[in-house]
């Protein structure tokens, strides 16, 4: 979807999709080796009670998911950052996360044929508990001239 076609406001929702213990620990033992992620004895002595899900894993899902609904598509060049991460709640094994995300701001650059779109993600729980917060900017193209 070009950049124009963006409204500040607009909102998608993705899916929800399914935590489980093993990706939980896989993933964290590649990328966030933390006891609390991978030691099952030690997470369950810890004051989260049990594994818990690497934030950086809990983004991943959910991008996965938004990317999945084709929102950007082949008009999306590429991210720019992301900033004001929070995990608010730790995600545990057989957590159902879902992401509610709005467009907050849309900056042209017609000179260059694209924008900056920025996006807000809240993911929540099964419970509708707000787990993690983000916001990040995409550079997507802008509409292709019409040939005759």
């Amino acid at each position: 979807m070009t950049y124009e076609k963006f409204t500040e406001g607009q909102l998608f929702q993705t899916p929800a999709v399914f935590m489980t213990k093993e990706e939980i620990m896989t993933f964290a033992d590649q990328y966030d080796p933390q006891y609390f992620h991978i030691n099952e004895e030690k997470a369950d002595k810890s004051h989260f009670g049990g594994i818990i899900a690497s934030g950086f894993h809990t983004i991943g899902k959910v991008w996965a998911e938004f990317i999945k609904l084709n929102v950007l598509g082949e008009d999306c060049i590429g991210g720019v950052g992301a900033d004001e991460i929070r995990w608010k709640r730790p995600v545990y094994p057989k957590d159902y996360l879902k992401a509610d995300i709005q467009v907050t701001k849309i900056t042209g650059d017609e000179k260059n044929n694209r924008g900056v779109v920025t996006l807000h993600f809240e993911v929540k729980n099964q419970k509708e508990k707000t787990v993690l917060t983000f916001f990040t900017d995409v550079v997507v193209a802008g509409a292709r001239e019409q040939s005759n």
